[in-house]
């Protein structure tokens, strides 16, 4: 059993929990990092870099390794209603002229490029494949983490007076903490695959509010020289309703287009 104390624990190492450890690390203070799985590892997601990220990424002073990323540069957007009327979008072009232009990067590797200069850091200690189970109180003050490695069975504590909760919409730090991270009118679900050779425009987003799928969407994100990331997304409770599987939905819809 461990016992150790740090300034922050964060749990959750993907952009958030990443991002949040390598800003306290840069501003001095000791921060000990933790992800359930280990990187690499991938996760569902359209894969879209907007401004807001690549800037997060040039404050970090990460620019120059992000560039080394295989990527899809984005310059505009196409929407299509049920009717299939479509309205195409270009990004601006005195903010592409300032900020460059939005970015596809598959989660699997941006991700762990975020989690890497997290583990690199001087000031970060990063622990994989451990499950944080609960926080520890102390009367109504938060004193730490409880949890467990994969593969243990002995229960390891780390201690500190800030836990920031990054691990996802099945928080176990929210629910631990009374907290319950899921808005039932927003939750949604979205299955996605990558394709080949996929016919689209190669610097631009597309999302399709199909019939049978609003309130959500259907996408086509092309993210390298090849591949494109095809995927759909829809409200938990419409599924529900519906009788629907995500991913039957999008194998019906790929099938059908």
């Amino acid at each position: 059993m461990k016992n150790l104390e740090f300034d922050v624990i964060v749990a959750g190492g993907g952009p958030a929990g990443s991002t949040c450890a390598l800003f306290l690390a840069n501003a001095g203070l000791k921060v000990l990092l933790l992800e359930k799985d280990a990187f690499p590892r991938d996760k569902t997601c359209a894969d879209n870099k907007s401004w807001i990220c690549t800037s997060i990424v040039k404050e970090l002073g990460l620019w120059n390794q992000f560039q080394e990323l295989p990527k899809r540069e984005i310059t505009g957007m196409v929407f299509s209603t049920p009717g299939r009327f479509e309205m195409r979008v270009p990004l601006d072009k005195e903010k592409m002229k300032k900020d460059g232009p939005h970015y596809n990067v598959r989660r699997l590797l941006f991700d762990n490029f975020l989690f890497q200069a997290a583990k690199k850091h001087k000031n970060i200690e990063t622990i994989e494949n451990f499950s944080v189970e609960r926080v520890i109180k102390e009367g109504n003050q938060v004193i730490g983490i409880e949890g467990k490695s994969r593969g243990s069975k002995s229960q390891e504590t780390f201690l500190s007076s800030i836990v920031v909760g990054a691990d996802g919409s099945t928080s176990k730090i929210a629910f631990s903490a009374g907290l319950d991270p899921i808005v039932k009118e927003r939750h949604a679900l979205c299955a996605r695959a990558y394709y080949e050779n996929v016919e689209c425009e190669k610097n631009f987003v597309e999302l399709h509010y199909l019939p049978g799928v609003c309130p959500g969407y259907f996408w086509i994100f092309p993210v390298d020289g090849k591949l494109s990331n095809v995927g759909v997304g829809l409200q938990s409770a419409v599924l529900k309703k519906r009788g629907h599987k995500i991913e039957d939905l999008l194998y019906q819809i790929v099938s059908s287009e």
